[in-house]
């Protein structure tokens, strides 16, 4: 199954990926508009989210 559309982060596009080996995860519409307000902290936390899933 491939997912595609566009950020909500940050309105790029086209954004897609094959759903069995992405791992999409889903940010509620709150969630979304707080990275949008400062998504150089998101970004941050989420490289060292990916980073700690690496290293299991």
């Amino acid at each position: 199954m491939v997912l595609s559309g566009i950020s909500l982060i940050d309105g790029s596009f086209p954004r897609s990926c094959d759903g069995q080996y992405c791992a999409p995860i889903r940010i509620r519409v709150e969630e979304v508009m707080t990275i949008k307000r400062d998504l150089a902290s998101y970004v941050s936390r989420r490289q060292i989210e990916l980073g700690r899933a690496d290293n299991v």
